[in-house]
């Protein structure tokens, strides 16, 4: 499923080159998506994953009180 939308990510330009191996296997072991959460696209992990972690931490803390 995850290459699938890998491949849908790279067809349609939102992620131009096949990521590094270790890139691939961090989208395809993440936790929040394996064990306990919803699929998303591999562009929309990568750009999770490159912000900055006070950005992270504080909307996360605010989606807490919603």
């Amino acid at each position: 499923m995850k290459l699938i939308s890998l491949a849908f990510d790279l067809d349609s330009g939102t992620v131009r080159d096949f990521p590094h191996v270790f890139h691939y296997g961090g989208y395809l072991f993440h936790v929040g998506s394996v064990l306990l959460g919803p699929w998303i696209s591999y562009h929309d992990y990568i750009s999770v994953i490159n912000q900055p972690s006070e950005r992270i931490f504080v909307s996360s803390s605010l989606s807490l009180f919603d």
